[in-house]
């Protein structure tokens, strides 16, 4: 299972930097980043295992059909995964926060834990 600390590490190993370093270079995705071989196939390899979960979830469920998919986690620049994620399901991807009440949308916390507190309440 690909995660964002996986990738952090990989650019950080490529990149010779600290991985605190690397996580704040993939969040703005420096220097495009993101189309480095290694971080690309990680990417590639998430969206794989994304794509496997709805192949499970379609086969179990013939009945339901997945409109759109809710895209919540950090570490990774959220517009980037979304238009790529949107690319290899072909199907809308929103950020959680748009499910989150109006009143409750702050700046800064729209993809973490508060937001899907936010969100569940």
């Amino acid at each position: 299972q690909t995660s964002s600390d996986q990738i952090v590490h990989l650019l950080s190993e490529d990149a010779g930097v600290d991985p605190h370093i690397a996580r704040i270079r993939l969040a703005a995705n420096q220097d495009n980043c993101l189309s480095l071989p290694r971080i690309d196939d990680a990417v590639s390899t998430m969206l794989t295992e994304i794509n496997r979960v709805m192949n499970f979830y379609n086969y179990n469920n013939p009945n339901n059909t997945i409109s759109c998919l809710y895209l919540f986690g950090t570490g990774l620049p959220e517009d980037v995964m979304e238009q790529r994620i949107s690319e290899a399901l072909e199907l809308p991807v929103h950020s959680i926060a748009d499910l989150m009440p109006e009143q409750a949308r702050v700046d800064g916390i729209t993809n973490g834990p508060q937001t899907y507190g936010a969100v569940v309440e």
